[in-house]
């Protein structure tokens, strides 16, 4: 099968959740597995990305359909410089979609006071670093902030502090140097088995022994050293 790298990574991504669902030992259905609040159920999800960009799990089951080769160095070269590609400008899309999502569930009716482009630009303001380009505003192209079942209704933000979860978790994994089974067995035990039988903030400190940090995804997305 001929996948690209981003199909790879919504594989990863949605295997994270199914993770999350069958290593739950709660046995209350709505507090077990990925029943969980907006700003966590992302978590194992988001984590289970992060592998994709490590050569050393690419090279053990990425390889050309005919020759059977793996992965080659070049490509995995290319694959890390690619990651650095605007990663502000993606962070404040993704800020962006945020705003505009809480705007319209905390400001209805300024949406329906004139043009939707015009407010639309009016809320996003100098956070829009298209704004002096004629196309559509962020709320026609944000299906994820309404379409059922996946509606956030003013939760987009979850995205971005599940990412500052995810990424400071996955740090940990590095300095245990990759996909270590003791460390993962924590993060089994502390994180996947325990649905919100336990308060996920929690959850992050009995793994970490801390609290969160934003130092990693700063990292991962090369805004910091």
């Amino acid at each position: 099968m001929i996948l690209s790298h981003r199909e790879v990574r919504t594989l990863f991504h949605e295997f994270g959740h199914l993770l999350h669902l069958m290593f739950t030992r709660v046995s209350i259905p709505s507090l077990a597995g990925t029943s969980v609040p907006r700003d966590f159920v992302e978590v194992p999800s988001q984590f289970m990305e992060n592998w994709c960009w490590r050569p050393d799990v690419l090279k053990s089951f990425a390889r050309h359909e005919r020759t059977g080769l793996p992965i080659p160095e070049e490509m995995l070269r290319s694959l890390d410089a690619s990651r650095g590609n605007t990663p502000a400008l993606a962070l404040a899309g993704q800020l962006l979609y945020a705003k505009m999502d809480l705007a319209v569930h905390a400001e209805p009716e300024r949406f329906s006071s004139g043009s939707l482009d015009d407010v639309d630009s009016a809320v996003a303001g100098d956070m829009d670093y298209f704004k002096n380009f004629k196309r559509a505003g962020k709320l026609r192209t944000a299906r994820h902030l309404f379409s059922s079942p996946s509606g956030y209704a003013s939760f987009y933000f979850s995205y971005q502090w599940a990412e500052v979860l995810d990424k400071d978790i996955f740090e940990a994994f590095e300095r245990a140097g990759g996909p270590d089974r003791e460390t993962a067995g924590k993060f089994r035990e502390t994180i996947l088995e325990k649905g919100y039988a336990v308060p996920p903030m929690r959850q992050f400190m009995d793994f970490m022994g801390r609290k969160p940090r934003m130092d990693a995804m700063l990292r991962k997305r090369r805004l910091a050293s």
